[in-house]
């Protein structure tokens, strides 16, 4: 972990939104979502801005988020045995693209953008706990090296 924060700490704004957008691609499988960070990550112009993009992941997410309270609450009543955490772990991937993409919407306003990556990095962890995140550190450092 003291690895991945040093790493973080030595990296520019843009990066670390280019760390949180591939943190999202990693976990969220949502068309829209996939084929914007695709076109954004490869410096393509995408016909839908950042914006967008952040709105329609975000109704997932609420959607998604209120399949899991509703599964948690009729196992905690009784009524059903439901595995709540697909369905949570579905809002989390939905709110890391939502976030990423607010990054990207923020651009290099440093502090603004900082929060949104934080987020989107929290909650692909969150999806998938065994998302390599040094490993996309590292990725993103590679690429500014090589342009």
């Amino acid at each position: 972990m003291i690895d991945i924060i040093k790493e973080l700490s030595e990296t520019t704004t843009k990066q670390r939104i280019r760390i949180a957008v591939k943190c999202a691609l990693s976990v969220c499988s949502f068309p829209s979502f996939v084929m914007w960070a695709t076109k954004w990550l490869n410096g393509e112009e995408t016909s839908c801005s950042a914006s967008d993009i952040s709105k329609r992941v975000r109704k997932v997410h609420s959607n998604f988020r209120s399949l899991a309270d509703q599964a948690a609450l009729s196992n905690v009543l009784g009524e059903t045995r439901v595995d709540s955490t697909s369905y949570y772990n579905i809002a989390d991937a939905a709110n890391a693209a939502s976030y990423a993409a607010r990054a990207v919407d923020c651009g290099c306003n440093e502090e603004g953008s900082d929060v949104y990556v934080t987020i989107a990095i929290r909650d692909a962890m969150g999806a998938d706990p065994n998302l390599d995140l040094y490993k996309i550190i590292k990725e993103v450092l590679a690429e500014s090296e090589e342009a």
